[in-house]
């Protein structure tokens, strides 16, 4: 999300010279965020570092796993300033990607939950687009 509110912060200009609109992408990136919330309160899964299938290298989140929040903000944020700036698309989604990948390399979430995550991003960047 940081490099996604960066590229609003220095006003780079999308496609037919409209600024990305950062009231906008603060409501795509909370939304996701509070969409992802929700949904743990539904599904109560266990995260790897809680079942002790892997040792987490941060502290161990005590919510649900499913979906990861991380995840969906950094592909609703990465998603939504794709739209508007579709030639910085690859390195948006990579910034995504690896986002979501470093929550199953420190251990707190399978890829399972990053996948359900991004997907649950894009879709409310789409909803709020």
């Amino acid at each position: 999300m940081p490099w996604a509110l960066l590229l609003v912060l220095l006003r780079v200009r999308a496609r037919g010279g409209n600024r990305l609109a950062l009231g906008r992408g603060l409501v795509v990136t909370i939304g996701s965020w509070a969409a992802a919330r929700a949904c743990k309160k539904l599904d109560r899964r266990r995260r790897p570092c809680q079942d002790g299938d892997s040792r987490p290298l941060i502290a161990c989140p005590k919510s649900s796993s499913l979906p990861s929040d991380e995840a969906a903000c950094a592909f609703a944020a990465a998603a939504y300033a794709a739209a508007r700036l579709p030639r910085l698309a690859v390195p948006l989604y990579l910034g995504a990607a690896f986002t979501a990948a470093s929550r199953v390399y420190v251990g707190v979430h399978d890829p399972s939950d990053v996948a359900a995550g991004a997907l649950l991003g894009v879709l409310v960047s789409d909803a709020f687009s």
